[in-house]
């Protein structure tokens, strides 16, 4: 029987061209800097700058930021990496990729059972008690519109933070359209949520008032909150939202939910010896 090297035998006249041009092998090419490479520490992707990310500073996101300081009260060592929702598994960051292994991802859901997994659980307040469900939600709900407001609905806010940190070109006639995209959003958001639909600018920031004054009554005296011995997830929880509320540069006029939080000098020591806990 003929010996037959392909399916598709290369006519005498082709075979001649390539005889004549040798076949090269070129070296791999690497792939981009922004997919996730193999690490010998796991890599939380986050929203960030890629000069903060390098140096594992904190996200400008409250809900990255909630888990990097997590991962660090489980004395997770980790890198951080940037990214967006379109990257991540889920549709949404963060996500971790654990060490040696870029194909798979955890998903914020399930840190808390990775991390007791891979390094430990925090010594933390019981977070199966209907009391700490019930303020876990007013951080979720109450904090977390009045973040929204001052962040997108604000318009000075929107212009010189929102825009920049998430969606900033070198088109100024693309900035502005992604800047409505951005208020259009936090509003569809904020009308789901909110009574009857109506997003109602002193409303919000009133039950944001209200919010951080019951997390101040239940954080008292204690280094933690609900007296827990170590930092957890509702401490991370509302450092998530306390920090960047406490540290971003508002518009004077646009500050109304950072005075809220500066109203109580124990929500502010809070997120102040998170900080210091987490070595930011």
């Amino acid at each position: 029987m003929a010996d037959r090297e392909s399916f598709f035998p290369i006519p005498p006249l082709i075979r001649q061209i390539f005889d004549s041009f040798p076949l090269l092998t070129y070296p791999a090419t690497p792939l981009p800097s922004g997919c996730p490479q193999p690490s010998q520490l796991p890599t939380l992707y986050i929203f960030s700058t890629p000069e903060d990310a390098s140096t594992g500073k904190p996200s400008f996101n409250p809900s990255c930021l909630k888990w990097q300081a997590y991962l660090k009260f489980c004395g997770v060592s980790y890198r951080t990496g940037v990214s967006n929702n379109h990257a991540s598994p889920s549709g949404a960051l963060p996500f971790l990729v654990p060490a040696g292994d870029a194909k798979q991802a955890v998903q914020a859901s399930r840190l808390p059972q990775w991390a007791s997994e891979n390094a430990r659980s925090p010594r933390e307040c019981n977070l199966e008690s209907p009391e700490v469900k019930a303020f876990l939600a007013l951080v979720d709900t109450r904090v977390r519109d009045a973040w929204l407001y001052a962040l997108y609905l604000e318009p000075h806010n929107c212009h010189t933070l929102a825009q920049k940190l998430y969606r900033s070109t070198s088109v100024p006639a693309v900035n502005l359209l992604l800047s409505s995209e951005l208020q259009k959003s936090a509003a569809a958001e904020l009308r789901k949520c909110r009574p009857g639909g109506v997003v109602n600018r002193d409303d919000i920031y009133a039950d944001a008032d209200a919010a951080f004054s019951a997390l101040s009554m239940v954080l008292g005296d204690n280094g933690w909150f609900f007296g827990a011995e170590e930092p957890g997830l509702f401490d991370a929880t509302v450092f998530g939202y306390t920090h960047l509320i406490l540290t971003l540069g508002w518009h004077e006029k646009e500050a109304v939910v950072a005075r809220g939080v500066r109203r109580h000098e124990n929500l502010v020591a809070h997120e102040r010896r998170v900080r210091e806990f987490c070595g930011w």
